[in-house]
């Protein structure tokens, strides 16, 4: 009986081994599996994070360019104002010089 009773222990220590052997080969499979999910996952994000930031660098360029075309404008219309102010000092000035050239050149 002593025998049997040994016999039945050790074919439920075999039967728990067998199925802890069986957990180990799935816990690996899930191991596999999670990484691969993880890593298709993390790809999907490092995607969508390369558009998010080509959106913000785009819209970046898109501000800078509307300021910097705006500054050009601003400095033509200061360079066109200060450019029509030196044609009116000289217009109201030309009568004047000419008549000083004048007389300097007739005068004895």
């Amino acid at each position: 009986m002593a025998q049997t009773q040994a016999d039945g222990v050790m074919d439920r220590i075999r039967s728990v081994e067998t199925g802890l052997d069986g957990l180990g080969e799935r816990v690996a499979g899930m191991k596999k599996s999670l990484a691969s999910k993880a890593a298709a996952e993390s790809e999907a994000l490092m995607g969508r994070v390369r558009e998010m930031a080509t959106a913000e660098a785009a819209s970046t360029l898109e501000r800078a360019r509307a300021d910097a075309e705006s500054e050009s404008a601003r400095i033509k219309k200061d360079g066109e104002a200060r450019l029509a102010e030196i044609q009116s000092r000289i217009d109201a000035n030309f009568a004047e010089a000419v008549d000083h050239a004048v007389s300097r050149i007739l005068a004895p």
